[in-house]
């Protein structure tokens, strides 16, 4: 809830300087729409849609582990948490916060840069998705805090739910300073 405190309203100020006629009329944001549809049919695109960021989310963390040489990454679900991971693989503490951070960079960028394209009657169609993945990523944030507490030259594994820490091996020249 307190990532839509913070994201709700950093994405309207963005929206509000792409698009200034927004700024005259906030309800834009919501815009699905309007009475075109049945409102059944907007609340089961609205879940839909939830569904599918949840999976575009964790494909980009899917992208990021194979891009950096995780081949048996694969994408989890246990009970509501779905998940990315890499079965036996180690990395380094900074390609891990890359991979936490990236569905985040690369989601909003791409939502973003559609916001001038969008006529404001659908608005919302882009801006809820951009929001919606910005609140998924709260995992993604706490893990990156727990990351940059660990220390540098840490080996992490990602076992899906859970991020392990395996402290560096220092050489007989580091452990005498």
């Amino acid at each position: 809830m307190l990532t839509l405190v913070v994201f709700v309203p950093l994405f309207a100020g963005v929206a509000w300087v792409i698009r200034p006629e927004i700024r005259r009329d906030p309800a834009v944001l919501w815009n699905l729409g309007g009475g075109e549809f049945p409102a059944i049919l907007i609340y089961l695109a609205l879940g839909a849609l939830i569904i599918a960021m949840l999976i575009l989310h964790e494909l980009v963390h899917l992208a990021v582990f194979r891009l950096s040489g995780a081949g048996d990454s694969q994408i989890g679900v246990n009970g509501f948490a779905v998940f990315a991971w890499a079965d036996g693989w180690y990395t380094r503490r900074g390609a891990m916060v890359l991979n936490a951070a990236a569905p985040f960079f690369v989601i909003s960028a791409v939502g973003v840069s559609l916001f001038p394209l969008v006529s404001a009657e659908y608005f919302g169609w882009v801006y809820l998705p951009v929001v919606i993945n910005a609140a998924v990523a709260a995992g993604d944030y706490m893990g990156i805090a727990w990351l940059l507490m660990v220390p540098r030259g840490a080996w992490i594994s990602d076992e899906g739910e859970t991020l392990t820490a395996y402290a560096p091996v220092l050489t007989d020249e580091e452990s005498v300073q």
